[in-house]
């Protein structure tokens, strides 16, 4: 799923950056994601058969506190926060940790908690980037 949602980010881009938008530029570019779409629908359909009742485990609360927030909102702060800390796991590894369940991190509950800036300052520096 993430490498079909690059490469359609990476069509765009390339698009985008090159000027050219005409019919048979956008008509060649519809037909390489049609195709890549059908090839990805197909690998996820071979995937399924394999897999059988199994292709999407079953995940704890106790293992993904973020994924099982209260809100809708308390959801989405505390994945994008997860992107901040990791951010920073990989800027300053310090302190490290094989397991990061069980609320190791815990969820940000409100749009006024004060680890939103953190969210907020790791988003702008990667998009200046």
């Amino acid at each position: 799923r993430t490498l079909l949602g690059v490469l359609v980010s990476y069509e765009a881009l390339h698009a985008w950056r090159s000027g050219r938008f005409g019919w048979a530029r956008l008509g060649m570019a519809a037909a390489r994601l049609g195709i890549l779409f059908c090839l990805a629908m197909g690998y996820l359909a071979w995937k399924r058969g394999l897999a059988g009742d199994a292709f999407m485990p079953h995940v704890s609360p106790l293992d993904n506190s973020a994924a099982n927030a209260p809100t809708f909102l308390a959801r989405v702060l505390s994945l994008a926060h997860l992107h901040a800390v990791y951010l920073w796991k990989l800027v300053y590894p310090a302190r490290l940790s094989c397991d990061y369940s069980r609320n190791t991190i815990p969820n940000i509950l409100s749009l006024w908690d004060v680890r939103n800036l953190g969210t907020l300052a790791a988003y702008l520096a990667i998009a200046t980037l």
